[in-house]
Parts: C-alpha cells; sequence; structure tokens
C-alpha cells in the first residue's frame, strides 16, 4: 500500500506499553526517557494534526498505528483510519486500516466550503449546483442541479456508491 514507517517488533512494544482496549489508551510501562514515569498516558499531542504521537529510540510513531499493531497484532499496511474521524480517539474498534484514498473518503466537510453540502459546488456560469464525489484523488460528476438540496443527495448517494464502508456523509 503506502511507504509507511515500519514500527519496532511487536514484543518490543508490548514491553514499552501497556494499552487499554476500552479507551483505546496507551501507558508507558518501562519508559524509554527519564521524563517519563511507569503508568503514566503514553503520547504528545502533534497539534498541526491533532494525532498523539509517541517517541521510541529516537523515532516518533503515531499511538493509533502502535495501538492497532498492539491490538490486531500486526502492522497496518495504510494509514490508519479513525472511523468516526476524531484522531485522538485510539480504541481498536474506530481504527481500520485504510489506503490514503479510503481515508480521503472519510473526511469531513472541508471548512471552506461555501454551499453547506458536501460534494456541492456551485458554477456561476451556469447558475447551478453540481455535485461530486471523489476516488483516488479524481473528481467523479454527479450531475447539475437546480438546487443546492438536490445536488447534495445527489453527491450523498454517489458517495454510498463509490465510497462503500468508508463513506462519510458528514
Amino acid at each position: 500500500m503506502i511507504n509507511a514507517k515500519q514500527l519496532p517488533d511487536l514484543s518490543i512494544l508490548n514491553h514499552i506499553f501497556d494499552y487499554d482496549p476500552e479507551s483505546g489508551v496507551l501507558y508507558w510501562k518501562n519508559p524509554t526517557s527519564k521524563r517519563v514515569k511507569h503508568g503514566c498516558e503514553a503520547g504528545t499531542l502533534h497539534k498541526p494534526r491533532g494525532m498523539l504521537q509517541v517517541q521510541i529510540s529516537g523515532s516518533i510513531y503515531k499511538v493509533s498505528r502502535v495501538v492497532f499493531y498492539m491490538h490486531y497484532g500486526r502492522q497496518p499496511e495504510g494509514v490508519v483510519d479513525h472511523v468516526d474521524h476524531n484522531t485522538l480517539n485510539n480504541r481498536p474498534d474506530n481504527l481500520r486500516d485504510a489506503t490514503m484514498s479510503q481515508n480521503g473518503m472519510n473526511k469531513s466537510m472541508q471548512s471552506n466550503n461555501t454551499s453547506g453540502y458536501k460534494g456541492v459546488s456551485f458554477h456561476k456560469g451556469r447558475g447551478e449546483f453540481i455535485a461530486y464525489a471523489k476516488v483516488d484523488g479524481k473528481m467523479v460528476f454527479g450531475g447539475w442541479h437546480k438546487s443546492a438540496i438536490d445536488a447534495a443527495y445527489s453527491a450523498a448517494n454517489l458517495r454510498e456508491k463509490l465510497h462503500g464502508e468508508f463513506v462519510s456523509q458528514g
């Protein structure tokens, strides 16, 4: 899938960390730094991405990838997708292995959206709304519509059809 940084061996992770599958919280069992205490929650917030990360032997890893590996016993092949969009929610049932495209399918509406609907844009030249969805970085046309709400329904149906389990209507 993607060229992600390989995590240390599972036996090493199990030696360094404990994790609570109910909460998805990672705890230091045998800290790798003198600044960290046994039993403390592991992870520092990486503000630009809103994700927790840990440092192991000088390398930085996303907590979601560590939890995924510790829970499922295999390294994720792609990126770790957060089903509920909350990148701080690392409960195993909220994490899934995904391609970059699938992860993109599970995104919320962009903050700069002006139509108020995901997958809907207004075309000034035609005076109509266009419905669309994206797959593998390409826009899939969902038709021209007189109203934003009609385009929104069309875009939602298109996403359902194209995105499968990774569909996000929000």
